[in-house]
């Protein structure tokens, strides 16, 4: 008996005609007198117009490159190909029926729990619509941003990847009495703590050695250490 051969190319005599697999490829594998019979996408068949998944838009129904289903012919695979490479946008840029599939954030895909920048938190992988990638909501960029102006404490609290920087002291920040009052006391936050420099003020000691009336080590005090204004014998 003559049938089709395997490859659909020609035919070959066989003593039976048994499990041959009709292919969507235009040709009739199976000498049933139909040619890719079996194949549709969503509903359509061969020809038929179709609309594409995701931002595929309208077109008609193609044999897919493997041969083995059917597409929409501006899906990925079809001859008016409309994909697009996925972005973090909430669209199925690439077709493939799944939005922002493969945008992760530090690991975490979109709509999981993730960690902010810095001191910014707990929050979920959510789309930046700015620059279409994956953010945690509690970053700066986030809808639900958790950064607070930076401050002198070892933390990273605009949530901008960098601890204490930019940072100049407040009035409050180096001791402005007694020899130090008035003056501007230049600083260098470090470890979370305001280190001051009172090399350049007159009179400065770190601790109270002088007996002089003057609150030398700018603490509040004058002269601790020193008995002064208690009772004593003068020669």
């Amino acid at each position: 008996m003559v049938a089709c051969s395997e490859d659909g190319t020609g035919v070959r005599c066989v003593e039976t005609i048994e499990n041959i697999v009709e292919l969507c490829d235009h040709k009739d594998n199976d000498c049933d007198g139909m040619t890719d019979e079996g194949y549709a996408f969503e509903g359509a068949t061969m020809g038929q117009a179709c609309d594409g998944l995701g931002e595929c838009g309208p077109g008609v129904v193609v044999c897919a490159p493997d041969k083995k289903h059917a597409i929409c012919s501006t899906m990925p695979g079809g001859p008016m190909n409309e994909a697009t490479p996925e972005v973090c946008d909430g669209l199925d840029n690439d077709c493939d029926a799944v939005a922002d599939n493969g945008i992760l954030y530090f690991g975490q895909p979109v709509g999981a729990v993730c960690l902010g920048i810095g001191a910014c938190g707990v929050g979920i992988v959510e789309c930046n619509p700015a620059f279409k990638t994956a953010t945690c909501s509690s970053n700066p960029d986030g809808s639900k941003p958790k950064a607070k102006p930076e401050v002198c404490n070892g933390l990273d609290d605009d949530c901008d990847g960098h601890t204490d920087e930019g940072l100049q002291p407040g009035p409050g920040d180096c001791q402005g009495f007694g020899v130090c009052a008035g003056q501007t006391i230049p600083a260098t936050c470090k470890k979370g703590a305001w280190v001051c420099d009172y090399s350049g003020v007159a009179g400065y000691e770190p601790d109270e050695t002088l007996c002089d009336g003057l609150d030398n080590d700018c603490d509040g005090e004058t002269d601790e250490g020193y008995p002064i204004g208690l009772p004593c014998d003068g020669p």
